[in-house]
């Protein structure tokens, strides 16, 4: 007979309940053309939002308290997989059958698959021209969207209204969802399901929690522990308050001084590179302050490259390192165009092994990358002393490549004794009229090239003007010879007018015939 009895109370109950569902949520997802008003408001919220709590096919709504404390929809949408723009209906003058300016959204969803409404915590949008709460013929924007909790230990009676928490969980049980909310959520007391949060006095013996807090403040740490963590009631610090997340550094561009979680996001400017004397290991973003004052390399194609981090930095020292490349040069043999440039060049501005000039007899020739990527001459001159030369560097003609291309830059290269030498620096006059790369038909000036290297000596005579000069001699071993006067190199007359074999200058005059009384031999 009990068990009959209480069978016939859980049935009233029941329907009592179901009954009045409709009344909490009077009107939960009406026909959209009863809640059209004279003003609205849109709301978008994006499809990620909506996929985050629902499915296609769920409903989302927007929903206001209206004169019986009820909950009522004001405008709803349903999720097809893309993002929404809501019309949130306004309350009409007097009337009350829509939102009032200021008030705040209330967000529920209907999820199809249940045949149950939802109450939804949410983020929404208080940037301009957004709006966080109703304001008519405006725009919202939700954040973010999660199924209400609800914070704190407190039974709450409307939760499970009519009903009230005692009669909800007897008759329903706990696990049991109502009115969209779960019963021990609703009610954690009767429930239950409260997180212990009473003061704990002997934390803070010989004190008590009151005392401890007024005198020292929540925030002290006494005999070991933080006098909120021992006194949550009295420091009202028990739990339910989600973290807020962001960046807690305060030196950081984007802190965030209400956060109380640090999310990862900190932004913090500075030297990254670990080679500067300024480096900043907190940093995430490079400034471009970074100062290396000896050594390291910014350069990538260098063998010793300091890596991307330093890349900006500024290099007081630098030393950069490169592997040998194998350059094939041409021979000095060049192909006269249809134009040149002209390139000045005085006899003191070449140098070879640290300041002497080139050797008389060496070549200094402008060279060009022809398509094989090897060096080509388009023109040199013949090292004799000079106190300048003018050297015509000719341009490739058009679909050829035998000569320099508009705006290549020059290599200098010397030629001594058959060997060729790559200038280990040169640098040109960039001031107008002079060019630094090839022009056609302009002008370029070297102020300076210097070349090195090791070069075979080559022992002769170096005496242009003797008998036995030998042009690719480096070092004179005094051997030259040279003809006798009025004799050339192999002992001829300079000088016979009557090719008697007797130069002029040897010439007697006199008798020279030899049956004559003065016949002179």
């Amino acid at each position: 007979m009990k068990k009959q009895l209480l069978n016939v109370k859980m049935t009233l109950i029941l329907l009592f309940a179901i009954f009045n569902f409709s009344l909490i949520f009077s009107q939960d997802f009406p026909e959209p053309s009863t809640m059209i008003t004279d003003a609205n408001m849109t709301v978008q919220v994006g499809a990620d939002v909506c996929s985050s709590v629902m499915d296609q096919g769920d409903l989302i709504g927007a929903f206001y308290n209206n004169a019986d404390g009820e909950l009522q929809c004001a405008g709803y949408q349903e999720f097809l997989g893309d993002q929404l723009a809501i019309a949130v209906w306004a309350s009409e003058a007097g009337v009350g059958n829509g939102f009032a300016a200021g008030e705040n959204i209330q967000w529920a969803m209907y999820d199809s698959s249940e045949g149950s409404t939802i109450l939804l915590d949410s983020e929404m949008n208080s940037s301009p021209p957004f709006s966080s709460t109703f304001v008519s013929n405006g725009f919202g924007q939700v954040t973010s969207l999660a199924v209400a909790t609800f914070g704190g230990c407190a039974d709450n009676n409307d939760l499970v209204s009519p009903l009230d928490c005692a009669t909800a969980s007897s008759a329903l049980g706990c696990d049991f969802t109502y009115n969209g909310v779960l019963i021990s959520d609703a009610c954690p007391e009767t429930c239950d399901s409260c997180e212990d949060c009473s003061d704990n006095n002997d934390l803070v013996s010989p004190l008590d929690c009151a005392t401890a807090s007024s005198a020292l403040g929540c925030d002290f740490t006494y005999n070991g522990t933080l006098i909120s963590d021992a006194c949550p009631e009295t420091c009202d610090s028990c739990g339910g308050t989600a973290p807020v997340l962001g960046c807690t550094d305060e030196d950081a561009i984007n802190y965030d001084p209400t956060a109380s979680e640090d999310d990862g996001s900190c932004i913090i400017t500075g030297c990254t590179c670990d080679l500067a004397f300024n480096y900043l290991s907190t940093a995430t973003v490079d400034d471009g302050s970074c100062v290396i004052l000896s050594g390291g390399c910014g350069d990538s194609n260098a063998d010793n490259y300091s890596g991307d981090l330093c890349s900006g930095s500024v290099f007081a020292a630098p030393d950069c390192q490169y592997a040998p490349v194998d350059v094939v040069i041409g021979s000095f043999d060049y192909t006269i165009t249809d134009a040149n440039m002209t390139v000045q060049v005085s006899g003191s501005a070449a140098t070879w092994n640290g300041g002497s000039p080139p050797p008389n007899g060496s070549l200094l020739g402008a060279f060009f990358t022809n398509d094989d990527g090897e060096l080509q001459c388009a023109g040199y001159a013949t090292m004799d002393g000079s106190e300048q030369y003018a050297i015509a560097v000719w341009a490739s003609e058009s679909g050829l490549d035998n000569g320099f291309a508009a705006g290549e830059e020059f290599t200098w290269i010397l030629s001594l004794n058959g060997e060729s030498f790559i200038a280990d620096s040169f640098e040109m006059n960039s001031s107008p009229p002079f060019s630094s790369t090839f022009v056609s038909n302009g002008f370029g000036q070297i102020l300076s090239v210097a070349f090195s290297g090791e070069n075979s000596e080559v022992a002769g005579c170096t005496d242009d003007t003797a008998c036995n000069y030998d042009n690719t001699a480096t070092d004179d071993d005094g051997s030259c010879t040279f003809a006798d006067s009025g004799y050339d190199c192999e002992g001829v007359c300079l000088a016979d007018a009557d090719g008697d074999g007797v130069c002029d200058d040897f010439e007697v005059s006199g008798c020279t015939d030899s049956t004559a009384c003065n016949y002179d031999n």
